[in-house]
């Protein structure tokens, strides 16, 4: 076995479970656990404002990361094991694993709209919620985006990628302990949600039977969409299996190129409804066309 990396960073679309993922895991392996958002909320509360109003605010006042990532870059070099808890702490810290959680944007809006309330955040509804997730996370990537040319949404960016829309905590744990004290791996590894997996291709009539049943099939990804290129069948036993992950490889995402002059934004566009009407009433499932 292949000694883990030193430092785990945890990052993560909003409700994702990221705070709680980091948490457990740094109580699991003795780490200390250093979280962007406390000191964000901090922030935010001393200031009297929600964590969508400091973010808009970040877009202007460089001194709100500043403080974040020097914190960060302190932590990460004092010779101690820790887990970081922060969408970007990944492209500050070296020696790290590095995961990020994906999530329906519907559950995580109803997550939010049953645990957070507070004199200055709450919601009236779910649709308020996911409405403020959303302007939250456009917020933060625009201003990742300028300010230090990354793009926390590009799975590329990380060793482990996981949807946790259908997983408890305990599933999620397993799922990164397996990767991160297993053997190293350069290749990205994506634990998708069979049940939001879409069809990219007509699964009644295809014939491509030699891509049925491939170990990992292939995706693409083009947030908050992920459609698989071949290998249905082993996706059909995981959601009858009502197993949490399947383990998938990323094709391509966003512009990347799925095949030659076609892009993963492309391929998900291209999706007919009629192919995901007929997987989802195969599956049970509630699946909306892009």
């Amino acid at each position: 076995m292949t000694a883990p990396k030193r430092h785990i960073t945890i990052s993560g679309e909003l409700g994702s479970g990221k705070s709680t993922v980091a948490d457990r895991l740094a109580r699991m392996y003795g780490h200390r656990l250093v979280s962007a958002g406390n000191i964000n909320r901090a922030i935010a509360a001393d200031r009297n404002l929600s964590e969508v109003d400091l973010n808009l605010l970040a877009e202007t006042d460089q001194s709100i990361d500043a403080q974040v990532d020097s914190e960060t870059r302190r932590l990460a070099t004092d010779g101690h094991p820790a887990v970081f808890d922060g969408h970007i702490a990944w492209r500050i810290v070296d020696d790290a694993f590095k995961v990020h959680l994906l999530i329906d944007p519907d559950v995580a809006a109803g997550r939010l709209y049953a645990s957070r309330a507070s004199a200055v955040e709450h919601y009236g509804s779910v649709d308020e919620a996911k409405a403020a997730l959303e302007k939250r996370y456009a917020s933060e990537r625009r201003r990742y985006r300028a300010r230090f040319g990354v793009d926390e949404a590009r799975l590329e960016n990380y060793d482990l990628v996981i949807d946790t829309s259908d997983a408890t905590v305990e599933q999620i744990i397993d799922a990164i302990r397996l990767v991160y004290e297993g053997e190293a791996r350069e290749e990205l590894i994506i634990m998708a949600s069979p049940r939001r997996l879409l069809p990219g291709y007509d699964v009644v009539s295809d014939r491509r039977s030699s891509q049925w049943n491939i170990p990992h099939p292939e995706v693409a990804y083009c947030r908050p969409y992920m459609c698989f290129c071949n290998g249905h069948l082993r996706i059909a036993k995981a959601i009858e299996s009502e197993d949490p992950f399947i383990d998938v490889r990323l094709r391509a995402e966003d512009n990347g190129e799925l095949e030659p002059g076609v892009s993963a934004k492309d391929c998900l566009g291209h999706i007919s409804p009629e192919w995901v009407e007929s997987w989802s009433q195969k599956y049970s499932l509630d699946l909306r066309t892009p």
